[in-house]
């Protein structure tokens, strides 16, 4: 089973501020049937981030969650419509959000996707690439690729 799926992958996302992001990923989610309480997962993730942000700088943010109210193993990738500040440690704007849920008992297997994407968009060429997808297949299948390596 593929943790990137189409219905968790958003371009033009449109969002206002980094709480109005964690809350619109945890709608996501919910809708998705991924999670029963998106106010539950949104509080976890700010409490997260409240420790240190999951702004790992060149417009990127990798939030992530192991929780046991997560059943299973996903992916969401949200192109944004606009640049937020998400307090990242380069202090730039953040344009790509890519959201891991991990259920509690998981073992590290999103490790190694999380492992290749960072390093994949460490490479300019490659975050030019996915910061000017227009269609939500071609931004998954961008994304699909590390799923088959790991």
């Amino acid at each position: 089973m593929s943790i990137f799926h189409p219905e968790l992958v958003k371009i033009d996302f449109q969002v206002q501020d980094k709480e109005d992001c964690l809350r619109a990923i945890a709608r996501s989610f919910t809708d998705f049937g991924l999670i029963k309480n998106a106010e539950h997962f949104y509080e976890q993730m700010m409490k997260r981030e409240r420790i240190l942000s999951t702004g790992i700088g060149r417009g990127i943010a990798i939030p992530h969650l192991r929780d046991e109210a997560i059943s299973a193993l996903k992916v969401g990738i949200y192109l944004l419509d606009n640049e937020i500040d998400f307090d990242s440690l380069d202090r730039n704007k953040v344009k790509l959000v890519i959201c891991f849920t991990i259920p509690a008992e998981d073992g590290n297997d999103y490790m190694k996707v999380l492992q290749k994407v960072s390093e994949f968009l460490r490479n300019e060429n490659n975050r030019l690439m996915v910061f000017n997808c227009k269609e939500r297949e071609e931004l998954l299948n961008i994304f699909r690729r590390f799923e088959n390596e790991k």
